[in-house]
């Protein structure tokens, strides 16, 4: 009966394990087709603050679980940028939950935006483990994470630049990483449409 019960574990470790990578699989499909297709973008004047405090909000739980506290320097009045919301929402979602996959033993996610002439700069650092030297983060399939498809930091890229924007990153092993997105200012983006 032992011997019984040693395969049915055996089975069952396979069967979970055969859902993990499906599932893992399930997500890489996802965002190969979120590569592949061409976007529809649904610009709109906004603020960009409340749309960061809406989405550390979403993730404020989860963070503090995992021994982060999240450091906002966001004022309340910024210029407007042109924004789809939704993919927006999408791509700093991504990089917070990043950044907090980045501190496993927790640390400090601090999230700074500041206003130019002609931009908004939106800065997203973590206190984790950083980017290897000479790694470059946005090519396809690179990932620090046992779970990561090495997809999600391109689908981030491509959403800053439908935006007309920039991002960009620098990185210290041990010390950390801060992502830098700038994007337009309402009067230099109507003037580029």
């Amino acid at each position: 009966l032992s011997r019984q019960a040693s395969v049915d574990e055996r089975v069952t470790g396979d069967v979970l394990r055969i859902k993990k990578e499906i599932g893992r699989l399930n997500q890489l499909v996802q965002e190969f087709r979120t590569l592949s297709r061409q976007q529809d973008y649904h610009f709109r004047p906004m603020n960009p603050a409340p749309l960061l405090n809406e989405t550390l909000d979403l993730q404020q739980l989860v963070l503090e679980a995992r021994s982060i506290v999240i450091s906002r320097h966001i004022a309340d009045d910024l210029p407007g940028v042109l924004v789809d919301e939704d993919r927006m929402k999408q791509a700093l979602l991504n990089l917070i939950k990043n950044a907090g996959e980045a501190m496993p033993n927790g640390g400090t996610l601090t999230v700074t935006v500041t206003a130019s002439d002609g931009s908004v700069a939106i800065h997203i650092k973590d206190t984790g483990i950083g980017i290897a030297p000479g790694s470059d983060v946005f090519q396809p399939f690179f990932t620090t994470k046992k779970e990561g498809t090495g997809l999600g930091l391109i689908i981030v890229r491509q959403i800053i630049l439908a935006h007309r924007g920039t991002i960009v990153y620098d990185s210290e092993p041990g010390e950390g990483t801060t992502f830098h997105i700038t994007l337009p200012r309402m009067a230099a983006a109507s003037s580029n449409r």
